[in-house]
């Protein structure tokens, strides 16, 4: 399985690039959490103790499937197939 996940802001930064194409050799069913995992082993800089550490405590933290909001899914359990996009935008504030 192929997926592309894309990071914004200044998460491209944290992580030193704007896309990354993962190939997982997981068994199915394969969720959002498995391919934050899988940028583990891609990237290391503990991108995926940084991002579900950011997921848990911002609730502005978006993360996108193939452009819908994973909070109105199944959060990081939420299913992900052959092909898909991941969008990260860091957490974001207002006033």
């Amino acid at each position: 399985m192929r997926v592309r996940v894309r990071f914004f802001g200044i998460l491209r930064e944290f992580v030193g690039s704007k896309e990354v194409d993962l190939k997982l050799n997981l068994s199915d069913p394969i969720t959002v959490r498995d391919v934050i995992n899988a940028l583990q082993g891609a990237l290391g800089k503990n991108v995926s103790e940084k991002l579900v550490s950011l997921w848990n405590e911002y609730s502005s933290l978006l993360i996108l499937v193939n452009g819908i909001n994973i909070r109105f899914s199944k959060g990081l359990d939420t299913l992900v197939n052959d092909g898909d996009e991941i969008s990260i935008f860091p957490p974001g504030g207002g006033g």
